[in-house]
């Protein structure tokens, strides 16, 4: 059946198992215009594209894309590329769009897509403005690092203080696992042992921050 797009994307996953990348991406394209509102499908052309290093034929894709796109997933993305591109001011107006704002995952990866290009000023004027507004620690540590990068260390300072500071659990954690004992056995404790057990949980958030920090930003 020519109207299915199966035998296209079983052809493209062999081309890809392969390392054929051009042909993976025909085949693909073949797909998408068998499925032209297949999101996932043009998302898919725009990575290999993007992979391949042609970022103008990447970025036309993510531009179909954001067309289809009900979740805001996809500006992001352009945004990126935008800065891969050297774009920096296209990339920062679109990231500044009042009727659309991007959260806290979204402006790490442009911010991050900067910090790949070691333009530290940029990131740091970027990510300034938006620090207070997201509400999100990781903001916060991003910039003292762009800033610190940046040769801004003084700068730097209070962001890597509000970290210290900060009572906030890793986003999609839930709260202190204490909080579960609340009025229960963990009350009894003698301080000195619930002292101890809150330094122990200390020390495994810290770990944890530092291990998903680093891996969002890739600049630590």
């Amino acid at each position: 059946d020519r109207r299915n797009a199966e035998p296209s994307l079983l052809l493209a996953e062999a081309y890809r198992a392969i390392g054929d990348e051009e042909a993976r991406r025909e085949a693909l394209v073949e797909a998408s215009r068998l499925e032209p509102r297949n999101l996932n499908l043009i998302l898919q052309i725009a990575s290999v594209e993007q992979a391949s290093g042609e970022i103008d034929r990447a970025l036309a894709s993510l531009r179909r894309a954001e067309e289809l796109d009900t979740t805001g997933r996809v500006r992001p993305r352009i945004a990126e590329l935008l800065v891969m591109d050297g774009r920096m001011e296209e990339a920062v107006e679109l990231a500044s769009d009042p009727e659309n704002p991007m959260d806290a995952d979204a402006v790490l990866r442009i911010t991050d897509a900067m910090a790949g290009l070691a333009e530290w000023e940029a990131a740091a004027a970027f990510l300034e403005p938006r620090a207070g507004l997201l509400g999100d620690y990781r903001v916060d540590y991003v910039l003292g690092t762009v800033l610190e990068e940046a040769d801004r260390g003084e700068d730097a300072q209070p962001f890597f203080l509000s970290v210290l500071e900060c009572n906030e659990e890793r986003p999609g954690v839930s709260a202190n696992f204490m909080q579960g004992y609340a009025g229960g056995w963990y009350d009894m404790l003698p301080p000195e042992t619930t002292q101890l057990m809150e330094v122990i949980q200390g020390e495994y958030r810290s770990e944890e921050h530092t291990s998903e920090l680093q891996s969002l930003t890739n600049i630590v």
